[in-house]
């Protein structure tokens, strides 16, 4: 009985600590990787709008070559990929890759909703590229209409591996707590229960013939006064 009734007692309490903590570190995780890709979708919006005025230069100009060198080199310096594209979707610059070779852009999520006229956001899977990327769509305006739209984008990849350094960090931290709230939850249980052995203890000596047994209960609450019950 001591037995099921530790196990009943310690068991519901490892089955709250763990629950709770991964509970707790998941929720963490997402809202730190949602936290940190948002930040970075408005440190795009940015750059985007201090690249405006150079891109639309170029676009005024008609100087796509120009304007697609001047990306690539960028580019590679801001470590950030760079597209300008028309209304109609055709790929005037990239920093990665050559625009003649590139498909047309005009349903991309970013692109389409920077087209409406607002700051366009999307993550998923770059086919020119092979990797995720976060891609944020600044529209280009001139004369009340959108000329083009300035598309900049990261890899995925800096921020998996970040999330994933704050995943071991994170979950060293959690699983040293949740041992500790155990090892509490322990202590707790075995205080809790030391008045029902005394009071067995004392129930079988009396079922013994030992009519002089009594149970010391220093508690202050119901144990104490089922205590004082018994030994009357």
């Amino acid at each position: 009985m001591k037995k099921t009734i530790f196990l009943k007692l310690f068991g519901g309490y490892v089955l709250v600590v763990v629950g709770l903590s991964a509970l707790i570190l998941g929720f963490s995780f997402s809202k730190i990787r949602a936290h940190y890709e948002d930040t970075l979708a408005q440190e795009l919006n940015y750059l985007g709008r201090a690249l405006a005025a150079d891109v639309q230069g170029f676009l005024d100009r008609g100087q796509t070559r120009e304007m697609d060198a001047y990306l690539k080199a960028l580019g590679k310096e801001i470590k950030t990929r760079i597209t300008v594209i028309d209304p109609q979707g055709l790929v005037l610059a990239d920093s990665e890759r050559e625009p003649s070779h590139m498909e047309n852009h005009r349903y991309r999520p970013e692109v389409a909703q920077a087209l409406e006229g607002k700051a366009g956001r999307s993550i998923r899977f770059s086919d020119t590229v092979e990797e995720r990327m976060l891609y944020v769509g600044t529209p280009l305006t001139r004369n009340g209409r959108i000329a083009a739209v300035l598309r900049t984008s990261l890899f995925m990849r800096n921020v998996d591996a970040l999330i994933a350094g704050l995943r071991t960090s994170i979950g060293a931290a959690g699983v040293i707590i949740a041992v500790g709230a155990l090892i509490l939850a322990l202590l707790i249980s075995l205080h809790f229960l030391r008045p029902i052995r005394k009071l067995t203890e004392a129930s079988r000596r009396v079922a013994g013939g030992d009519f002089t047994a009594k149970a010391a209960i220093r508690h202050q609450d119901e144990f104490r006064e089922l205590a004082a019950a018994f030994n009357l």
